[in-house]
């Protein structure tokens, strides 16, 4: 048990329905003696449950705070294959009594995640949340970015595939994954992060190897669709994507040029290819996401005609800092 001098008591799930007390907490905010929880909460404890199941989530790792023996609040963290944990508490916006003790399970949640590998931990909440983000930065927790989702649909576009093999102005050329490929999509990914505007405080804090590995894990990876371009042999940016069937989508999990070719078109390029492959695709979707602070990119891609479908705030914290000047991991 972790005691906390204050009121209320920290403690890990002993045991599978303790950890699902944990999860209906999550969905449903303080337990209420004597009282089940409403319709939708339990709807969304389904939903949860369900995600959690086809996800491979260990519901055994939650921190619970309890008063008197009554479910405060508790924290689900989910390590990812690249190393960042990720932090699940109540809606405190719902739920504002929670903020307190969700703050204090989600500092030892956070050093859990640690303990198991993460190098950094994130918390993603409603752009409309006024209340968590107070709680957060108490817990450790820096405002990372707002980050806005965005979409090209079919709807607006049509079936065509005309352009999808459309040809790249002189010498320039595409270079797809391989292994042997790896330190290649490494060095020119490291450089796209030198003086971004997307996501900047992401710098350093995760290996490039953990960078690669959290983007190979979003959707399904093909290699056919991570791809370096160049420019009379010099790699100049770097597009990766992923299908994602269950939303009917392509998504755009990174794009980035490098600081010497930015403006000279290079980033057109790597989305004229990106729709070039949705058309192949037979998706419904093109979809990404950007730190809406990122003002050219945010233009290049609404001027392809992608719209804003949904915004949430993200706060991070470092675990463990690299030496490395990297990265703004996918963030979804």
């Amino acid at each position: 048990m972790i005691h906390d001098a204050i009121a209320f008591d920290l403690v890990r799930p002993s045991s599978m329905e303790m950890a699902q007390r944990g999860v209906a907490c999550l969905m449903a905010g303080p337990e209420r003696p004597g009282q089940l929880s409403a319709d939708a909460a339990a709807a969304r404890m389904q939903g949860f449950l369900e995600y959690c199941q086809h996800a491979q989530v260990d519901l055994m790792r939650q921190v619970l705070a309890f008063q008197d023996g009554t479910m405060l609040a508790s924290c689900l963290w989910v390590l990812s294959k690249g190393r960042t944990g990720a932090m699940y508490i109540p809606d405190l916006m719902e739920y504002p009594k929670s903020a307190r003790p969700a703050g204090e399970a989600l500092k030892i949640a956070s050093e859990d995640a640690k303990q198991a590998g993460a190098s950094m931990a994130q918390v993603m909440l409603a752009a409309s949340d006024v209340v968590a983000p107070n709680t957060l930065k108490l817990a450790g927790y820096d405002f990372l970015a707002r980050l806005a989702y965005l979409e090209r649909g079919r709807h607006r576009f049509g079936w065509s595939r005309r352009g999808a093999s459309a040809a790249l102005p002189v010498g320039f050329d595409w270079l797809t994954w391989t292994p042997e490929r790896r330190s290649l999509f490494e060095d020119v990914i490291t450089k796209t992060y030198i003086d971004t505007s997307d996501c900047p405080k992401l710098a350093g804090v995760r290996h490039i190897t953990d960078v690669l590995a959290g983007h190979q894990a979003v959707g399904q990876f093909d290699p056919s669709l991570w791809l370096v371009l160049r420019h009379n042999g010099s790699a100049v940016g770097a597009l990766l994507m992923a299908r994602v069937p269950e939303r009917s989508a392509l998504e755009i999990v990174y794009l980035g040029v490098t600081p010497d070719r930015r403006g000279c078109g290079c980033g057109r390029l790597l989305l004229d290819r990106a729709v070039a492959e949705h058309a192949r695709s037979g998706f419904n979707h093109l979809s990404l996401a950007v730190d809406e602070a990122n003002r050219p990119a945010v233009r290049l891609y609404e001027s392809a005609g992608f719209e804003n479908v949904g915004e949430r705030q993200v706060f991070f914290r470092p675990l463990a800092r690299t030496s490395q000047v990297i990265e703004p991991a996918h963030i979804m």
